[in-house]
C-alpha cells in the first residue's frame, strides 16, 4: 500500500485505532526478498485488520549485519514490502523501540530468525505496553538472504 515516514504513521494508526481496528506490527530488513518473507507477512497480517511493517533502515542493517549490508537500499525494500497484499502502511526505521511505542500495536510479530536479544529488546517494551507478543518460526529454513548470498557466491 503505502510508505509513510514516521511522521506520518501515527495519524494513520489513530485512525484505523479510532474505527476499532486490530493493529499489527512487525519489522526487519527485508534484503532479497523471499517467500519466506512474503510467508511470515501473510501470516502477520491474518492476526488483525492492519498491519504496519516496519524496515531496518540502510543504518541499522549496516550495524547489525556489517558493511557489505543491505544488498538492496532501504526504499526499496519498503516499496517491495509495500507490494505484499494485506500490508497496509510500510516506514522505514531507525529504531525499534520507538517504532513500537509510536505504533503501540494490539499485536507485535517477531521472527525466530532475529537474534535472541533483539527479540528480547521487542518483548520488553511490548510488555511495557501491555501489548501480545507472537513470534513466527521459519516457514522456509532453507531460505533466508544469507543463504541465497551464499549459494550466489558459490555457483
Amino acid at each position: 500500500m503505502a510508505v509513510l515516514l514516521m511522521s506520518q504513521l501515527s495519524e494513520s494508526v489513530s485512525r484505523r485505532r479510532q474505527i476499532g481496528k486490530k493493529i499489527v506490527l512487525t519489522a526487519g530488513v527485508f534484503d532479497l526478498f523471499h517467500v519466506g518473507h512474503v510467508k511470515y507477512l501473510c501470516d502477520a497480517a491474518a492476526l488483525g485488520d492492519y498491519l504496519v511493517v516496519g524496515v531496518n533502515s540502510d543504518a541499522l542493517v549496516k550495524k547489525m549485519k556489517g558493511q557489505n549490508r543491505p544488498i538492496i537500499p532501504g526504499k526499496y525494500r519498503a516499496e517491495v514490502v509495500a507490494a505484499i497484499k494485506g500490508v497496509d502502511n510500510v516506514v522505514i526505521f531507525d529504531d525499534i523501540n520507538l517504532l513500537i511505542t509510536l505504533v503501540n500495536p494490539d499485536i507485535l510479530v517477531v521472527s525466530s530468525t532475529t537474534s535472541a536479544a533483539r527479540n528480547e529488546e521487542k518483548r520488553h517494551i511490548a510488555g511495557d505496553l501491555g501489548i501480545k507478543v507472537v513470534e513466527f518460526g521459519n516457514s522456509h529454513p532453507d531460505m533466508s538472504t544469507s543463504q541465497i548470498m551464499e549459494r550466489i557466491k558459490k555457483s
